[in-house]
C-alpha cells in the first residue's frame, strides 16, 4: 500500500502549482499583448500583407490594405490559397516560391501580376518570410503595389527609344556632352562618321578635342554663355579629320540627363555651301562681261550712287539713251517720296553689304512710272572696301497689271469684312449701296436686306450727305484710296474709301468703312491743351528765374561799384559771373523749343563771350577754340557744367598768362563710350602750382569745381599740368 503525502508535502506541491499556473498567466498575457502590437502594426501597413499557415496553404489573417487591394472581406480571403489571386500563367512560379521557401530558401523580392476585385491585373513586388508561431509556421506575404513603377519606366522606356531612334536617324551629327567636365557622354552613327572614330573612342575626348586649337576660345565661351541662355545660335567651325579640311555649323542647346546639366549639339557639315559659295564669288567677277546678253536691264553705280552703266534693254524700257543716264546719280530716276524712301534704304543696306530684290518706281523720260524689281549687288574690293552696286531691273509693267486684276477681284471680297463697331459698305458710282455689314445696318436700323439697293446720300442729312458725295466722287476720280475724319454734331468718325477697279481700269464701287472715334478725338484735343498749357507754364517759370537772377546780379554789381576793397570786389565779381552762368541756362531754355534739355554748343560759346567781357580780356591776346559735339543735357546737368566752366575759363583768364601774356584757352566736350560724357579745359599758359591742383588744395574755385564735379555730376575730376593746365571732367549723360 502506497505511502500517503504528508502535510508538508501537499503544501509545498500546491506552492509550486500556484507558481507554476502564474508563470502560465503572465506568459498568456505577453502572448496577448504581443499579438495586439502585431495585429496594429499590420493593420496599419499601406502594403497589403497576407498571412498563409504552411500546413493547410490558407490565409488565416490580412490586413485592410489587402482586402482594399482586392475589393473583398476578411470572410472571402481567408481560408483560400494565397495563388487564387496570381494571374494564370504566373501560379506556378508562385507555388514553387512557395516551396522553397518553406524548406528553407531565403527569397528575393519577386514581380507579380494578381487580379485585384474588380478583374483589373495590378503588378506587385512581392516579399515572403517565414514566421514561427510555438510549433506553427506562416508565410507572409507583403504585396507592394507598382504600377505607377511600372507605367514610368515604361514612359522612360519609350522616352529612351525615341531618344535613340532620332540619334540614330539623323542626318547631322549629334553630340551629348556633360556641362562640368565638357566630356562627351554620347553621339550618334552621323558623328562617328564625321569624326572616322568609334562611339567608345568618342567618349574618351571632350568637345575641345573635336575643334581647331583657334576656335576652342571660342567653345570655352560659348559654353559659358549656354549656360546662361539655354540655347544659342549656330556657330561656324573649322576642322581638320585625317588632314581633311571641312567646315560645320554648331547649335548648341541645355538638356537635363539623370538629374544633370548636360549639353546636345547638332554638327551640320557645311562643307559643300562653303565651297559653292566660294565659286559663286570667283563666276561673279569672271562673267561681269555678260551683262551685254540679258534680256532685262541692268546697270552699274560708284560709291556716290552715280550711273556708269547700262545696257540697251534699260534705255529702252526708259526711253533715253545711255549719254543720257550714264553720269546721273540714280536719285533723278526716282519720283515721290516712298520711292526715295526706298532707294536711300537700299542704298545703306548696300554698303553693308545686304543686297536683297525689292521693287521699285522709275521715272521713263516721258514720265511714266515704269515699276521695275531690282535685284542689287553690292560691289566690295578684295580689301572690302565698297566700290559700288550692280544688278538687273526686270520691268514688271504686265505683272503689274495681272496683279491689279487679281487684287480688284479680292478687294471686291475682302472690303465687307464684318468687323464689329465699324461700318462697312460697297457703294457704287450712282451712290447705291451694293452691300453692308451688320453694324451699318444696326446704325441706320435697317437689315442688311433692306438697307442694300438704298441711295447712301438720302440717308444722310444734307450737310454731311455733301461732304461723303465729295469724298465718293474724288475716290472715283483720282482712282486712290483716301482718309476722312469729321464731325458730325460733336461725334467723331474716321473713314476710308478705297477705289474697286474693274478690268478697263474704271472704278466700279468704293469700299467705305468708318468707325466712331469720339471719345479717342476728345482724349487727344484734352491731352493737346494740357501739354501746351504746360509748355508754356514751364518756359514762363525759366524767363522769370532768368528774370530774378539777372536782379541778382545787377544787385552785385551795384555793390561792387561802392565796395573799396579790392578782395571783395574780386569776390562779388566771381559770384556775379556764376549767376550769370546759371541764367544763361535758363535763358537758353526760355528761347528754345526744348523746355527740358539745352543745347551746349551755342550755350558754351555764349558763356565764354560773357566771362572775356566781364574780365576785358582781349580776345586778341587770348584766344578762344572750343570743340563740342551736339549734345543736349537737361537742366540739372547744364547749370553745374555752366558754373564749372566759369570758373576754369576765369582762373585761366586771370592766373594762366601772367604778365599780359598771349595764349589759348580750348574748351571740348564729347560724348564716350558706356554713356559717358567727357569736358576738357585747357591752356597754354604757366600751369598750375602742385599745391593747388591736389586734392587738398584750399582754393575756393577749384574745391567749387571738385563739388559739382563729384557730388553733383557724379563724375571725376582729373587735373594735369601738360604745357599748360588741363582739367578734365568726366560724368554720366544721365
Amino acid at each position: 500500500m502506497d505511502q500517503q503525502p504528508s502535510y508538508d508535502d501537499l503544501v509545498t506541491r500546491v506552492a509550486i502549482l500556484e507558481q507554476t499556473l502564474e508563470a502560465t498567466r503572465e506568459k498568456l498575457t505577453a502572448v496577448q499583448k504581443s499579438e495586439q502590437m502585431y495585429r496594429q502594426v499590420v493593420d496599419r501597413a499601406t502594403d497589403p500583407i497576407y498571412v498563409t499557415e504552411v500546413a493547410s496553404g490558407s490565409v488565416v489573417h490580412t490586413n485592410p490594405a489587402a482586402q482594399k487591394m482586392l475589393g473583398k472581406s476578411i470572410g472571402k480571403i481567408e481560408g483560400h490559397n494565397l495563388s487564387g489571386i496570381v494571374v494564370p500563367e504566373e501560379k506556378a512560379t508562385s507555388d514553387d516560391r512557395f516551396e522553397r521557401l518553406i524548406n528553407g530558401a531565403t527569397l528575393e523580392p519577386q514581380e507579380y501580376r494578381i487580379v485585384s476585385g474588380d478583374g483589373k491585373e495590378v503588378p506587385v513586388e512581392a516579399t515572403a518570410f517565414i514566421i514561427d508561431l510555438d510549433d506553427c509556421k506562416f508565410v507572409a506575404n507583403i504585396h507592394r503595389d507598382i504600377s505607377h513603377r511600372k507605367k514610368a519606366e515604361a514612359q522612360l522606356k519609350e522616352s529612351e527609344r525615341r531618344y535613340r531612334l532620332i540619334m540614330d536617324n539623323a542626318v547631322d551629327a549629334i553630340f551629348l556632352n556633360d556641362v562640368e567636365t565638357s566630356k562627351i557622354i554620347d553621339a550618334n552613327q552621323a558623328a562617328q562618321s564625321m569624326l572616322g572614330k568609334t562611339l567608345d573612342e568618342i567618349k574618351q575626348m571632350t568637345v575641345f578635342d573635336i575643334v581647331s586649337s583657334e576656335d576652342r576660345k571660342v567653345v570655352k565661351y560659348r559654353l559659358k554663355k549656354l549656360l546662361q541662355e539655354d540655347a544659342l545660335a549656330p556657330q561656324e567651325y573649322e576642322l581638320l579629320i585625317n588632314g581633311n579640311q571641312i567646315f560645320i555649323e554648331a547649335k548648341p542647346s541645355v538638356i537635363e540627363l539623370n538629374g544633370r546639366k548636360s549639353v546636345i549639339s547638332i554638327h551640320r557639315d557645311i562643307t559643300n555651301r562653303k565651297r559653292y559659295e566660294q565659286k559663286i564669288k570667283e563666276s561673279e567677277y569672271r562673267y561681269r562681261n555678260l551683262i551685254e546678253t540679258l534680256n532685262d536691264g541692268f546697270s552699274i553705280t560708284d560709291p556716290e550712287n552715280r550711273i556708269t552703266y547700262v545696257n540697251d534693254k534699260l534705255c529702252h524700257m526708259l526711253g533715253y539713251t545711255p549719254g543720257e543716264l550714264i553720269g546721273k546719280k540714280v536719285p533723278f530716276l526716282i519720283r515721290g517720296k516712298e520711292n526715295r524712301e526706298i532707294i536711300n534704304h537700299q542704298i545703306e543696306q548696300r554698303r553693308k553689304g545686304v543686297s536683297d530684290p525689292y521693287e521699285v518706281e522709275l521715272t521713263a523720260k516721258n514720265g511714266s512710272q515704269i515699276p521695275v524689281l531690282a535685284c542689287p549687288r553690292a560691289d566690295f574690293d578684295q580689301q572690302g572696301v565698297f566700290q559700288g552696286s550692280f544688278g538687273t531691273l526686270v520691268d514688271l509693267s504686265e505683272v503689274k497689271k495681272t496683279e491689279q486684276a487679281l487684287k480688284s477681284s479680292e478687294e471686291t471680297a475682302r472690303a465687307l469684312l464684318n468687323i464689329p463697331g465699324i461700318v462697312s459698305a460697297l457703294i457704287d458710282p450712282e451712290y447705291n449701296i451694293i452691300d453692308a455689314n451688320d453694324f451699318m445696318a444696326e446704325r441706320f436700323e435697317m437689315t442688311r436686306k433692306e438697307l442694300i439697293g438704298k441711295n447712301f446720300l438720302a440717308l444722310l442729312p444734307k450737310e454731311i450727305a455733301e461732304v461723303r458725295k465729295k469724298h465718293h466722287n474724288d475716290v472715283i476720280h483720282t482712282k486712290k484710296g483716301m482718309r476722312a475724319i469729321d464731325n458730325r454734331d460733336g461725334v467723331w468718325f474716321d473713314s476710308i474709301y478705297n477705289p474697286v477697279i474693274d478690268e478697263n481700269g474704271k472704278v466700279s464701287r468704293v469700299a467705305l468703312t468708318a468707325r466712331d472715334i469720339t471719345k479717342q478725338k476728345e482724349t487727344e484735343l484734352k491731352l493737346e491743351e494740357s501739354l501746351k498749357e504746360k509748355n508754356i507754364l514751364i518756359q514762363e517759370i525759366h524767363h522769370r528765374v532768368k528774370n530774378n537772377m539777372q536782379v541778382i546780379s545787377g544787385l552785385l554789381q551795384l555793390q561792387r561799384r561802392v565796395v573799396g576793397d579790392k578782395k571783395i570786389d574780386e569776390i562779388l565779381e566771381a559770384a556775379q559771373n556764376r549767376i550769370s552762368a546759371m541764367a544763361l541756362v535758363h535763358e537758353k531754355l526760355y528761347r528754345s523749343k526744348s523746355v527740358t534739355n539745352i543745347e551746349l554748343d551755342p550755350y558754351v560759346r555764349d558763356l565764354a563771350s560773357d566771362i572775356f567781357d566781364s574780365l576785358n580780356a582781349n580776345p586778341n591776346d587770348i584766344s578762344f577754340k572750343k570743340k563740342i559735339e551736339s549734345i543736349h543735357l537737361p537742366i540739372d546737368r547744364a547749370i553745374p557744367i555752366g558754373l564749372i566752366l566759369n570758373e576754369l575759363i576765369t582762373n585761366s583768364l586771370k592766373y594762366a598768362f601772367s604778365g599780359g601774356g598771349t595764349g589759348t584757352i580750348c574748351v571740348e566736350l564729347c560724348s564716350t563710350p558706356g554713356g559717358q560724357v567727357e569736358l576738357t579745359v585747357r591752356d597754354d599758359g604757366i600751369g598750375i602750382p602742385e599745391n593747388i591742383h591736389s586734392k587738398t588744395g584750399k582754393t575756393l574755385g577749384l574745391t567749387l569745381v571738385r563739388t559739382l564735379a563729384e557730388k553733383q555730376l557724379h563724375g571725376k575730376l582729373d587735373i594735369k599740368n601738360e604745357k599748360g593746365c588741363k582739367l578734365q571732367v568726366r560724368f554720366p549723360r544721365t
